[in-house]
């Protein structure tokens, strides 16, 4: 196994450990609070990135339409890479009191 690759099943299995797996029909995804997170590779330039929606109705259509910063494998060990993914994925979550009622009111749609 090539560095790339090894990267790409650490990042897998971290990501679903911690937020858990999904399903769509025959697609997977993850979740965290109202975000839908995909892990996206880039073998070309060896980078991964997370793609993300915080609109259910979008990722039930399997639109993901925020893509996050790339996180280069020659620059970051792997360690790093999930940690600012995390940070990035947790920064971006809005749990105001007024976000996690639209929220409640989205999920009972679905």
């Amino acid at each position: 196994m090539n560095k790339y690759d090894s990267y790409k099943n650490f990042l897998e299995k971290k990501l679903v450990s911690k937020y858990g797996i999904h399903k769509i029909g025959d697609k997977e995804y993850m979740k965290f609070s109202n975000f839908g997170l995909l892990l996206h590779a880039f073998p070309d330039v060896q980078a991964f990135c997370i793609e993300y929606s915080d609109n259910m109705e979008q990722v039930k259509q399997w639109i993901f339409p925020e893509d996050g910063e790339l996180f280069y494998v020659s620059d970051m060990t792997k360690s790093e890479i999930l940690n600012s993914m995390i940070k990035e994925i947790e920064d971006n979550v809005d749990l105001s009191e007024d976000r996690i009622e639209q929220t409640m009111i989205d999920y009972k749609r679905l």
